[in-house]
């Protein structure tokens, strides 16, 4: 059986998450970013990949490379 959780009980449960990981030590400082070579590469899929409606098939997706 599915349970809906609300929005106070995700809050408390992420909360009391990073509490334990704090005091485990397992949590950084720091937050993790992705790599400038990550980011090009996602930059240089979006302005390649294109979605196109068609009437016949409905959607067609491509990459223009």
């Amino acid at each position: 059986m599915s349970k809906t959780t609300s929005f106070d009980e995700l809050s408390s449960f992420t909360q009391n998450e990073q509490k334990i990981l704090k005091e485990l030590g397992l949590k950084s400082k720091q937050p993790e970013i992705p790599s400038k070579k990550s980011i090009d590469f996602i930059l240089n899929f979006s302005k390649a990949y294109s979605v196109r409606n068609s009437k016949t098939i409905g959607k067609i997706e491509g990459l223009l490379n």
